[in-house]
């Protein structure tokens, strides 16, 4: 059994240094990564569209990817929620889900290219994601949190 109030304490904690961290980290490498595996798939789609580095030309919109376009948000929370329960097997769900979070937001950055809408309800999406993965990584461990 955990304690709640531990439990939120270190969320946060872990979240706010893995916030910060990433803030201050160059992901120049990773944003670059987001947007040409974004073009790929744009490209896929027949999308027509021009890259520049970081940043998607469709139409006459710009998209700038940006170090939250990476993944490392919707990985930053997962992580803080992994880091706070007792599991035995933490750095393997955490080793693991990194790529999904990057796998996941290049699908994220070429829909909202394409339906700029999506935008709100994609970011809405990432946080289940998180909840629904931390829901089975509890399950899978065993962990009873409250």
């Amino acid at each position: 059994m955990v304690n709640e109030k531990g439990f939120w304490l270190e969320f946060a904690l872990v979240f706010i240094g893995l916030y910060i961290f990433f803030l201050f980290a160059d992901l120049n490498s990773l944003r670059f990564l987001v947007a040409t595996a974004s073009a790929g798939l744009l490209k896929l789609l027949g999308a027509s569209f021009t890259l520049s580095g970081d940043t998607i030309f469709f139409g006459s919109v710009r998209y700038i990817i940006v170090s939250s376009c990476t993944g490392v948000v919707g990985f930053s929370l997962f992580a803080a929620l992994v880091a706070a329960s007792p599991m035995k097997r933490k750095a393997i769900y955490l080793v693991a889900a990194f790529p999904l979070f990057i796998a996941w937001n290049v699908f994220r950055v070429t829909a909202t290219v394409l339906w700029t809408d999506t935008h709100f309800w994609l970011w809405a999406a990432t946080v289940a994601i998180v909840l629904v993965l931390f829901d089975w990584t509890v399950k899978r461990e065993k962990v009873k949190l409250k």
